[in-house]
């Protein structure tokens, strides 16, 4: 199942592929989200290989992996399919 959350999660991931973002930022381009619920859902997509992190200070910073919709294909389908469904609720 997923959940608005984690479409507006990876919307905001796909709008900026290149750039290495933290999770507050992401959380920014997310208006449903509380700022746990983005990190939470970044650990899952890290998990999933989708997103790619690196461990900076102050944080860690986060980005779509280079090969993440060629390799996982059904999952972005996925959240085409969720985001044209949440478009019309």
């Amino acid at each position: 199942m997923i959940s608005i959350q984690e479409v507006e999660t990876v919307i905001a991931l796909l709008a900026s592929r290149k750039q290495w973002r933290s999770a507050s930022d992401i959380n920014s381009h997310t208006p449903s989200s509380a700022p746990r619920t983005v990190r939470a859902i970044l650990c899952k997509l890290v998990e999933l290989g989708i997103v790619d992190y690196v461990e900076v200070f102050p944080g860690r910073r986060y980005r779509l992996a280079g090969s993440a919709e060629e390799c996982h294909v059904e999952y972005f389908h996925d959240i085409a399919v969720a985001t044209e469904v949440l478009k019309g609720s």
